[in-house]
């Protein structure tokens, strides 16, 4: 073979390479549906899967945006998806190329590294409502990666509020027509010559119609509306072309597709327009309806259906990524159709979870849908009200993820700062960290640090001494205790990062919003008088202090009973143990029975000298443990309890657009759950807050 040979057969090897390389690569069939059985097991159920040999496998989780149940559902399948599956990558409807990248740095600031009070607080957005599942993984995870999958050209095109129900007014003119025309030829007809389901219809027509007359003159307005209804639905039930399109209407999650919409609007048109002919533009205009309504109704289904195909080649792009494993893609339902098709026109492998929430039968809508829309908190007063005046909603014309709001941002850093400061300073009580001492004298009646002064007599424990009214611990001078706070290193000068209240330094609840001084944190009774409960929580505690088996076993009957009084809550103790208990035990059973709460002033818009403001807040953990910190983190367990407290709201049918924890009293006090087991409530004068009962 010549020199010239080999090299022409060189050029046509390096060639067919580069041709090769340049291809995408070619991956053996991978079929998505074990994974996405797996994680969706008691949560969701697998509605479509497809095999493919295209890139990664992508789960998509189909939604309605508004179901607490189901975003809680959804998010359980996640963290099975993250911690089984390796998935990092998370594409987002909603979330637009034109928006900035979502971060979670003032997250990570607030939190400082308390995996458990991040996890915490998390849960308890996600319960309300406040985030998404996906915004719930990028706060709990942070390698997970949020991708926007929209444009803004697409995503905002909107229908006007005006015209949502004018597709039901076309289907009763629709039916109502039907009726006439059925009964038109025998209004002249004596009853016997009316064949009998006509007779029927005809005389309960008679009857609501006469009903309605009486109540239009005794001016009944709520109960008039009811009975125009009554008559609305009896006319379209007549028709079952009307009666089955008014469903399809009433259920949108039966037409789940957004060109399915778009066709049932048309042919709802349609046979009006064939109907009434050239009548119905005058009917239309008695009714002051816009003619041009339906079409705007399509306008805005078919603008939105394109976003499926954007959506899908945005996630198909990730998915063609070498160093990604698996992908999770969130989309409303109404996309699902068309963007598994396209995915499977591409042999791409993908699988569909839709939560058990968005079954037809079980699907509640419990987040204020218009407040999504416009970027605020699902709670129209109380705490979030006031995060809402201080901190102003982004513009933005529909729902998108949250985690950029101010308001969302401030509520998060004092949810996070408020977890920390109750587990810190209420569970150093038990296990004698942060420098402060078991005996806590100077807070038997609560009032010990409301104006500053360092108990009865100024004087503080461990043989310390208090300057200026202040308590020092651990045989330490303190300085001025700053309003009633306890200062537990150094004196009134020096460098505030290296004094620590309760174990924390004034830059710990230093965030982005709002800020904490820890030196004005005091520790009071619950209800201005010691009170104790003892908890199933807190016996297990308090077997692994020592105490025993047998006196525990005792304990029970007292359980989660509420007792008033260090006196009354020992003469219980002994008469459920029927005897005596050495001093260590009844140091133990004291110490971690005991009620507290703490109280501290926190500044809002912190960095605006203007805008800031002073609210007080008083804060109690459900049960006093010491945490370990070294224990791994339940997620899981978490989010089904969180799941099964939601369902039970739904399935009693609570109110979500005024919850009652977050709502404000006369005098401007309202309770706000922190995390799943931190309860606060919050004021702008700390005399009334200091005195509110957190209860149980």
């Amino acid at each position: 073979m010549n020199k010239k040979l080999l090299n022409k057969v060189a050029f046509l090897f390096i060639a067919f390479f580069w041709v090769t390389a340049c291809k995408d690569p070619i991956l053996p069939e991978q079929d998505p549906t074990p994974i996405a059985d797996e994680v969706s097991q008691d949560v969701g159920q697998v509605t479509i899967t497809s095999s493919g040999i295209k890139g990664v496998p992508i789960i998509i989780f189909e939604e309605n945006h508004f179901s607490r149940e189901g975003q809680i559902q959804q998010a359980i399948a996640l963290v099975r998806l993250y911690k089984n599956h390796e998935m990092r990558e998370i594409a987002l409807e909603g979330y637009l190329i034109e928006d900035p990248t979502i971060t979670i740095d003032w997250y990570n600031k607030a939190a400082d590294g308390d995996s458990e009070a991040k996890a915490r607080v998390a849960v308890r957005l996600l319960k309300e409502g406040e985030i998404s599942a996906a915004e719930f993984m990028k706060l709990v995870y942070e390698d997970i990666s949020l991708h926007p999958i929209e444009i803004e050209s697409e995503y905002s095109v909107k229908l006007e509020k005006k015209y949502y129900g004018i597709p039901n007014i076309y289907i009763f003119l629709i039916a109502q027509k039907k009726f006439q025309d059925k009964l038109q030829p025998y209004l002249n007809s004596s009853p016997e010559d009316i064949p009998e389901d006509i007779l029927d219809d005809f005389k309960i027509f008679q009857r609501l119609t006469e009903e309605i007359k009486k109540l239009e003159k005794e001016d009944n307005q709520e109960k008039l509306k009811e009975k125009q209804l009554d008559i609305v639905k009896f006319i379209i039930s007549k028709d079952p072309w009307s009666q089955s399109k008014y469903e399809n209407l009433k259920n949108p999650e039966k037409t789940i597709n957004l060109r399915e919409h778009s066709n049932l609007i048309k042919e709802i048109k349609q046979v009006a327009e064939d109907l009434y002919k050239d009548d119905l533009d005058k009917i239309l205009q008695d009714y002051q309806i816009d003619i041009k309504a339906m079409d705007k109704f399509v306008a805005f289904y078919e603008g939105r259906d394109q976003s499926s195909n954007t959506m899908a080649d945005m996630t198909s792009k990730i998915a063609d990524n070498e160093n990604t494993s698996i992908i999770a893609m969130i989309i409303g339902a109404g996309h699902t159709t068309d963007v598994a098709n396209k995915f499977k026109s591409a042999n791409r492998p993908f699988a569909v979870i839709r939560p058990e929430s968005l079954s037809f039968k079980n699907l509640v809508i419990d987040i204020p849908i218009q407040r999504k829309y416009d970027g605020l908190s699902i709670y129209s007063e109380g705490f979030t009200k006031i995060l809402m005046d201080e901190f102003p909603p982004l513009q933005q014309k529909k729902p998108k993820p949250v985690l950029s709001q101010p308001w969302l941002q401030a509520k998060t850093e004092l949810a996070l700062f408020t977890d920390k400061i109750v587990h810190g300073v209420i569970n150093s009580l038990i296990d004698g960290s942060g420098n402060v001492g078991d005996d806590e004298n100077s807070r038997d009646d609560g009032n010990s640090r409301d104006d500053g002064n360092g108990g009865d007599d100024g004087n503080g424990g461990d043989d310390g001494n208090g300057g200026n009214g202040g308590n020092s611990r651990d045989d330490r001078n303190g300085g001025n205790g700053g309003d009633g706070g306890i200062v537990v290193d150094g004196g009134d000068d020096g460098d505030s990062k290296k004094k620590t209240f309760y174990g924390f330094s004034k830059k710990d609840f230093y965030g982005s919003w709002i800020s904490i001084d820890p030196s004005r944190i005091v520790i009071i009774a619950d209800n201005n008088n010691k009170t104790f409960k003892i908890t199933a929580e807190k016996l297990e505690s308090m077997q692994e202090e020592g105490v025993s088996k047998d006196i525990l076993d005792q304990l029970v009957i007292l359980k989660d009973e509420k007792i008033i009084g260090e006196p009354n809550f020992l003469i219980r103790v002994q008469e459920a143990i029927e005897g005596n208990l050495s001093n260590k035990d009844k140091d133990i059973i004291l110490k971690y029975n005991e009620e507290r709460s703490v109280l501290f002033p926190v500044i809002l818009n912190h960095q605006n000298e203007e805008k800031k403001t002073e609210i007080w807040v008083k804060a109690k953990i459900g049960g006093l443990q010491i945490r370990d910190k070294n224990a791994e983190i339940n997620l899981s367990s978490m989010l089904q309890q969180a799941l099964q407290e939601v369902t039970q709201e739904v399935n009693a049918e609570i109110t979500r657009s005024k919850h009652a924890e977050d709502k404000l009293d006369s005098q401007g006090l309202g309770r706000i759950q922190i995390s799943n087991n931190v309860v606060a409530t919050f004021g702008k004068q700390q005399s009334q807050v200091k005195i509110v009962d957190l209860g149980s």
